[in-house]
């Protein structure tokens, strides 16, 4: 009885707070179904006393009130409330509540039909629309949206592949409020659509064409002449796109705060079409001194970058194989707000990488100076909280060393293969980046645990990858987990020296780890998963455990791990002391474990088919 008049009480408080908004949605209803009208949305149709129902809630709150709360719910379910009664119906499928839609979920199973309904519906309230993997919404859908929704200003088309130029001429036409556009992997678009596009809806501020390579050069500067708001750029994998598309962005939208053309292999520091110059080191002796000597041998990208978008915060030019020192060392001078850089696979940035180029004897004819791009990197943009330089093979440790000095703001680090990466940098990063989140340290062969001993001082380090790093032993993971206790996320991969000591050390000072790769961890027992299975994150929180290729692993295993309520994934490829026996048992207890194992067939017997395959796998 005492519950029931605590849960009155806490009713007639709800009640009590919400009288005071009750005279503001009558006052607004009106106003509101003036903006119905003005937006061409049939106006909610009026209801009966006996329409409401019975039901307490709908003969206590009204219209109004009903209504803004049903604009707070979402697609799944707003659809289970319009299922309630008629009067939620009508309530439900308001236009009003439709002003944010995310059909994501609905990706495989969604058709044209059901997008020009929700568009009828909405009309003028619709202002975001996530259409991202519905393969099967084509150009007709999309006009009806342009028709009805004029003040509609994100929308989402990635991996719409039906999606046309026919598309982009009706959302110019009619969508001039449009300030987002998602139009990746939308692979039928030429420069003819984002002439439409970019001719009808100058308020852009981000479109995102990767991978759409019937792009190039041409629809790229209509795009920056027509919207000079853009403020982030994506276009990733357009192999064809030249220097001069990304120079016409850097030139007409100085407000770029975001570039991504990660894969754009024509992307490259030396292709300007200017004649004799010379870049001379400044006052301050940071810099190269370089003597130009032929007609297109200009950082044009980069320096284009740095000259022109000065508000610049992100850029990612991962794999863009042409980009040198030289571009990099632009690019910092330049843009000294930079927050996130990518330069991964750009293997010709690095301590020789114009010595590389002097050799070959086609561009530079020489160089002054001491001081290399990472050095001016780190000087020019002590904002940066993300780089990443994965595969840099020639990154030597005096390059970390300078990030880690002059940017005690990096959060994210990502040097996975950078194979010169020592001890000495590692230490660095501990020493100065108090602040570090992720860091990933994966195939950088020459780490030892002095490595794991400095980053014990980055106390709130949540993510940490070491795949690969096979010199790291128990001890170092033990002065790892005794100050990083928001670890939530390790990745052992054939750390190769590790034993049942590092799991112990982990269940003991990790009470949030979610995610532990421990594939190719051959020392690993049945004893190390038990302390594991026993401990209190892993009951909590362990979500995903991969332990392929550990051959000491059995059963038992499988049994310490039955309380880890919360595990989504483990894996067992190439455990061969696992049964099936074993999976079955777990996954009794754990039903919606996915188990992803396989196992060699039964020896065949003289009568078999001679054809059949000798190896199965049976994905659990």
């Amino acid at each position: 009885m005492s519950g029931e008049v605590q849960h009155l009480l806490q009713f007639l408080k709800l009640v009590t707070g919400l009288s005071g908004y009750l005279v503001l949605f009558a006052s607004r209803a009106e106003r509101l179904r003036k903006v119905r009208e003005a937006n061409g949305v049939a106006v909610i149709n009026p209801l009966t006393e006996g329409d409401r129902g019975d039901a307490l809630i709908n003969r206590k709150l009204p219209k109004e009130l009903l209504l803004r709360i049903f604009s707070h719910l979402d697609v799944v379910t707003l659809c289970r409330c319009a299922r309630v009664c008629k009067y939620w119906n009508v309530l439900a499928l308001d236009g009003s509540n439709w002003q944010k839609i995310d059909l994501f979920e609905f990706q495989t199973v969604m058709v044209g039909v059901v997008v020009e309904s929700i568009a009828r519906r909405c009309g003028g309230f619709l202002k975001q629309l996530k259409l991202t993997g519905c393969r099967r919404v084509q150009d007709p859908a999309v006009q009806t949206i342009a028709q009805n929704c004029p003040n509609i200003e994100e929308l989402d088309l990635n991996m719409c592949k039906e999606i046309t130029d026919a598309t982009c001429a009706a959302l110019g036409q009619l969508c001039p409020k449009l300030k987002k556009v998602d139009l990746g992997s939308c692979e039928l678009l030429t420069d003819l659509g984002l002439k439409f596009l970019a001719e009808g809806c100058q308020q852009l501020k981000y479109i995102n064409i990767s991978w759409c390579d019937r792009i190039g050069e041409m629809g790229i500067e209509v795009l920056s002449k027509r919207c000079p708001k853009l403020t982030s750029f994506s276009a990733s994998g357009l192999t064809l796109l030249p220097d001069s598309a990304i120079c016409y962005l850097a030139r007409y939208c100085p407000l770029l705060a975001v570039i991504i053309i990660r894969g754009c292999i024509y992307v490259h520091s030396c292709l300007a079409e200017t004649y004799d110059m010379s870049f001379t080191s400044d006052k301050r002796g940071i810099g190269y001194e370089v003597s130009v000597v032929t007609k297109s041998s200009c950082c044009r990208t980069c320096a284009a970058l740095g000259q022109l978008c000065p508000k610049l915060k992100k850029v990612d030019l991962g794999s863009c194989e042409l980009l040198t020192d030289l571009g990099l060392k632009f690019l910092a001078e330049g843009c000294q707000q930079l927050k996130y850089i990518n330069i991964s696979w750009c293997d010709r940035i690095g301590e020789m990488g114009i010595e590389r180029y002097l050799l070959s004897g086609t561009i530079l004819s020489s160089i002054g100076g001491h001081h290399y791009p990472i050095e001016v990197l780190s000087k020019r943009c002590p904002k940066l909280t993300s780089f990443s330089a994965s595969g840099l093979t020639l990154l030597p440790d005096s390059a970390i060393c300078y990030l880690a000095r002059y940017c005690p703001l990096l959060a994210v680090i990502i040097i996975r293969g950078c194979i010169n990466v020592t001890d000495r940098a590692v230490q660095a990063i501990g020493k100065h980046c108090i602040n570090l989140r992720y860091i990933c340290l994966s195939m950088c062969t020459h780490l030892t645990d002095n490595s794991l001993i400095a980053l014990a001082q980055c106390q709130y380090l949540q993510i940490l990858e070491v795949a690969g790093c096979n010199h790291l032993t128990d001890y170092g993971f033990q002065a790892l987990t005794k100050n990083c206790h928001f670890l939530d996320k390790l990745d052992l991969e054939e750390c190769v020296l590790i034993t049942d000591q590092t799991l112990s050390h982990l269940a003991a000072g990790c009470p949030r780890l979610e995610r532990l790769s421990l594939s190719h961890c051959e020392l690993v027992t049945d004893e190390g998963i038990k302390a594991l299975g026993l401990a209190d994150c892993s009951s909590e929180h362990l979500i995903v455990l991969e332990l392929d290729n550990c051959p000491l692993i059995t059963d038992s295993s499988l049994d310490h791990l039955l309380s880890c309520h919360n595990l989504q994934r483990i894996d067992l490829y190439d455990c061969q002391l696992i049964s099936r026996d074993g999976i079955k048992r777990l996954k009794s207890h754990l039903p919606n474990l996915n188990v992803h194992a396989y196992f060699a067939p039964n020896p065949p017997t003289p009568s078999a088919d001679v054809q059949r395959r000798r190896r199965c796998c049976v994905v659990l």
